[in-house]
């Protein structure tokens, strides 16, 4: 099942990952975003809510 235009493949891949995250055993953070693309990485929380609409089904 696609999600939001996501490949199947990628939704199971979130799905899995889902009990870990929620467990906090995915919480590791380095700077490699912010030293590649020099911008500061987002929470999950933060793109939740920068992306509230695309998520909510909304264009």
């Amino acid at each position: 099942m696609a999600a939001i235009g996501v490949h199947p493949y990628a939704v199971q891949h979130i799905h899995a990952l889902m009990p870990e995250y929620q467990q906090g055993m995915l919480g590791g953070a380095d700077n490699n975003i912010e030293k590649l693309s020099g911008v500061r990485p987002m929470s999950v929380a933060e793109f939740a809510r920068a992306h509230a609409h695309i998520l909510n089904g909304e264009a």
